[in-house]
């Protein structure tokens, strides 16, 4: 996104088709690398040392039985349910900046198009390091058993979600949200 707009301003390949082009490309050359290096199984995999491999295989579990997934109290939970509608409104206000924040840099704010690529680019990248961050936070206080994996991620939803929406949305002076309630049960 941080070159979308330099390439817009490019003339080559008709401008504004340019970054669809390169992000194509891209996409070709990753998945020709995956073919490359990845393999289903590790028996399968030509670069493999044998003491990796039964490295891999020691470390396998032995699956003896299959259990159903319990589909219906997992549909009940009210947890599922925050999950759910939390995540679809992170992501609905993720592409609501993804697809107009360029537009309303370079139209209201008058930035030009290459300068508006970079500045829209920035929640995105704050996003990668913050998560990186609270990633190596949330390891320390589960190593120190300061908090068990519930409560972290709970925590982690919590401040997320609300941190993302408040970031889209303005801070509310709402008293208590859905989110805020999950957290404490």
């Amino acid at each position: 996104m941080a070159l979308a707009g330099w390439l817009c301003e490019m003339e080559w390949l008709g401008g504004w088709p340019l970054p669809f082009y390169v992000v194509g490309a891209a996409g070709l050359v990753w998945y020709a690398l995956w073919v490359l290096l990845v393999h289903p199984t590790p028996e399968e995999h030509p670069r493999i040392t044998r003491q990796e491999l039964q490295y891999i295989m020691d470390g396998r579990r032995r699956v003896t039985e299959t259990k159903k997934f319990p589909w219906g109290p997992f549909l009940r939970s009210p947890a599922v349910w925050v999950q759910t509608l939390a995540g679809s409104g992170d992501t609905f206000s993720m592409y609501i900046i993804l697809t107009m924040l360029p537009t309303y840099l370079t139209n209201m704010q008058h930035f030009s198009l290459r300068n508006a690529g970079v500045i829209a680019a920035l929640p995105y990248l704050l996003s990668c390091l913050v998560s990186v961050g609270w990633g190596h936070v949330i390891g320390c206080l589960t190593a120190a058993h300061i908090l068990t994996t519930r409560r972290t991620r709970q925590l982690s939803m919590a401040i997320g979600k609300t941190c993302s929406s408040n970031s889209c949305c303005g801070n509310s002076n709402r008293r208590q949200t859905v989110l805020t309630r999950y957290i404490r049960t």
